[in-house]
């Protein structure tokens, strides 16, 4: 599942119309379960780019910059997860993820 910026339904029902009962149920299933996907992946996203310390700086300043690393990071870390998940390989590990890259 792609990783998205927190928003509520309205926000949502604003940007994409009205959604029925089932889509606003899943909607709100996901936005639940947030929390704890989020933090896990925002650890191994800042191994994977390699920036560490308690603020973890980024290595690029700019919104545009920011926005592109923080952007393919996610994506190569969900790249990586898949590959891990093709060929059997621990999906949280840090070092199989850049194995993959290699």
């Amino acid at each position: 599942m792609l990783l998205t910026p927190d928003i509520c339904v309205d926000a949502a029902a604003a940007m994409f119309g009205p959604m029925d009962a089932m889509a606003g149920a899943v909607f709100n299933e996901a936005k639940a379960s947030r929390k704890t996907a989020i933090e896990p992946t925002f650890d191994l996203l800042s191994q994977l780019l390699a920036t560490h310390g308690q603020q973890k700086p980024l290595p690029v300043r700019g919104l545009d910059a920011v926005s592109t690393f923080l952007g393919l990071g996610v994506l190569l870390l969900q790249l990586a997860m898949l590959m891990n998940v093709r060929w059997g390989l621990p999906t949280r590990k840090v070092t199989h993820i850049k194995t993959v890259f290699q």
